[in-house]
Order: structure tokens, then C-alpha cells, then sequence
């Protein structure tokens, strides 16, 4: 069964992530009907480089793909969101047995009230609908555990697929925000409760 392509077997429950967001389980593990979801771990560090240092998932960055100091501190970052129980997964697809990731998005908080969506994936994925899958089915954990929570992604109006994704799952364009990139469309689905 495919589950278990997806989810390691844990020696001991101390290395499963800690939820302090008051949820009963952890979302460090998921799937869709396509892609496999898991926490980022240390390991990941060369192809979260690659990713996010390439240049075509950068096209509407304004300030281009980051280094590969950048990217380990995003990695670290990343990391440090699951240790309040919620955070971006690493990608891949189930059925690949090199068990190559493919992407990086979720949820992660941003405040108080609000969870930031956010799906970057290698451009050879690009068209098949993955980014799309993983954000709606992030919404629909968003719905499901984190109702009270308003699920808002930022971006950059020229980038027209990264807003088309951002519908799909259900958001809709709430105002623009500038900061110092510049201006970006922010997408919100509003809390639940």
C-alpha cells in the first residue's frame, strides 16, 4: 500500500513532531493521491538548494533565487515551524521509488491568526496539476484542523499560475500588499469559526 511508501515506521514516538498548536496528531506526514508529504529534514539541504536557487522558480522573485547560505537558513526556518506542529512538506510523488523531492509547500503560521500557504516546485513537475493538489489538500487540512486560522497566500501579480493554484484551492484576492519587493496580491481563505 502506498502508505507506507509515504511514512517512515518510528523507532520511538520522541522523533514524531510535537504538536503545540492544540491538535491531537501531527501533520508531519501526509499524502495526497499523488504525492507523498513530509517534513523537511537537514538532508534535504542540496535540493531545497537546487530548488529554490533555480532561476526559472524565481522568474517573479525580485530578488532572484537566493544563495545557498539563504536557502540553508529557509531549510532551517522550515524546520523549525513543525516544531509547533505545523509546516511546509517536502514533495515527492508517490509512485517514484528514487523517492526524488519534487517540491516544497504547505502551511506554515505567520501570526496569530493567519497560515501562510506556500508551493514552490521543481520546473519539470510544472503542468500537472501538483501544486494544486498539494495546496488544496493543505487547505483542506487548514479546514479540518485549523478552522479558526485564516489561510492567506502573497503573490506577485505577474505571476499568473501561482494565482490560478491559489484559486483552485479556494482562496480569493482579498487586497495588495507592498513591501520591499514591491507589490504583491494577497489571497486569503477567510477563517472558519
Amino acid at each position: 500500500m502506498f502508505l507506507s511508501a509515504c511514512h517512515p515506521t518510528y523507532s520511538n514516538k520522541s522523533n514524531q513532531a510535537k504538536d503545540v498548536m492544540t491538535n491531537s496528531f501531527s501533520l508531519e506526514h501526509d499524502h495526497t493521491n499523488r504525492l507523498c508529504l513530509r517534513s523537511p529534514i537537514w538532508e534535504d539541504l542540496d535540493t531545497i538548494t537546487a530548488l529554490t536557487g533555480d532561476p526559472r522558480t524565481n522568474a517573479h522573485n525580485p530578488f532572484g533565487p537566493p544563495s545557498p547560505n539563504e536557502s540553508a537558513d529557509m531549510l532551517k526556518k522550515w524546520m523549525q515551524h513543525w516544531s509547533a506542529g505545523l509546516g511546509y512538506w517536502c514533495v515527492r510523488l508517490i509512485d517514484d521509488i528514487d523517492k526524488k523531492v519534487i517540491g516544497i509547500g504547505g502551511l506554515r503560521p505567520a501570526n496569530e491568526s493567519e497560515l501562510n500557504l506556500y508551493y514552490r516546485f521543481a520546473p519539470d513537475s510544472w503542468g500537472q496539476g501538483l501544486a494544486t493538489e498539494l495546496a488544496q489538500h493543505a487547505i483542506k487540512r487548514a479546514s479540518q484542523h485549523f478552522p479558526e486560522y485564516t489561510v492567506v497566500a502573497l503573490v506577485r501579480p505577474t505571476n499568473h499560475a501561482s494565482i490560478a493554484v491559489a484559486h483552485h484551492a479556494g482562496l480569493f484576492e482579498d487586497s495588495y500588499i507592498t513591501d520591499e519587493g514591491g507589490r504583491q496580491l494577497r489571497l486569503i481563505r477567510p477563517a472558519l469559526t
